[in-house]
């Protein structure tokens, strides 16, 4: 997970980067090209092509599409809203697979997972202090693709019983490249990076495939319901990297919300997972 972090936040400053040059269908195809290439040929010269084998393409297409419209809404947040703003409204994703892992994977929580799941997203409220009673597309989408990861992230842990990671990563990244191109290219019309843009092109790439390739092993060793609010470090990581980059404004409550986020991840590592358990 700490490398799932990482990676999402390369893959988010370089979208920023590429914000003026490619819009958001161009920099998903661009990303999806990158990740089937890079993971393709690593996969290829090392002799573990077999390794991508499965007998869940339906499963697979189900889960790439799923997560391609969460992608989607992601990226055209990260356009509208502050980095802190949308990885807050992101970050809801846990509250959902903590809820949803119940009804659909039959996992059991304990006071503590829920606990710091609360605590956790109190922190993220405090950062980001979203109006809801002015709601704008960015907001909304920033809100709406927590579900679609949220669902995403579940079909992944349910899908590594039977796939491994690799598998996983290269047919999300593969199954994305035609989808791509069909909504990229609609009206016929995809621009191509121009100067340093093709190196955060590449960085973006990378960063989406170590991101999922890291989040694909931590779901193989460990229940998603304690996984995901570990992500919760990328919410101080992308406020201090908006202030760098893009003089987003830091204030005390930032502070205030990310000490409440890494207590809240605290609790969990330290008492959540002592004894996963499932139903049945």
């Amino acid at each position: 997970m700490t490398g799932t972090v990482l990676s999402f936040l390369a893959v988010t400053i370089s979208a920023r980067e590429l914000s003026g040059q490619l819009d958001v269908t161009e920099l998903l195809l661009y990303r999806a090209l990158v990740g089937v290439l890079v993971l393709g040929g690593v996969l290829a010269l090392s002799g573990k092509l077999a390794s991508l084998r499965t007998r869940a393409i339906g499963r697979h297409v189900l889960r790439n599409s799923i997560h391609y419209i969460g992608q989607l809404l992601w990226y055209q947040a990260l356009f509208l809203i502050p980095i802190a703003q949308l990885y807050a409204l992101e970050f809801t994703t846990p509250i959902w697979v903590l809820l949803l892992s119940v009804a659909f994977l039959g996992e059991r929580l304990n006071g503590a997972q829920v606990l710091a799941a609360l605590v956790g997203f109190a922190g993220v409220l405090v950062v980001a202090r979203p109006d809801f009673s002015d709601l704008s597309y960015g907001v909304i989408a920033g809100s709406l693709c927590a579900i679609f990861f949220a669902i995403y992230a579940l079909m992944t842990r349910v899908m590594t019983r039977s796939d491994t990671a690799q598998s996983l990563v290269f047919w999300q990244v593969a199954m994305q490249v035609p989808l791509g191109l069909l909504v990229a290219g609609y009206d016929l019309q995809i621009a191509l990076p121009q100067g340093i843009g093709w190196l955060w092109m590449i960085l973006m790439g990378l960063g989406g495939l170590g991101a999922h390739f890291c989040i694909a092993r931590a779901l193989m060793v460990a229940p998603a319901s304690f996984v995901y609010p570990l992500d919760y470090v990328r919410l101080p990581l992308g406020v201090i990297a908006g202030f760098l980059i893009y003089a987003e404004q830091i204030e005390l409550a930032v502070f205030v919300g990310a000490a409440l986020i890494l207590l809240g991840n605290s609790i969990n590592i330290r008492y959540g997972a002592k004894r996963p358990r499932s139903a049945g």
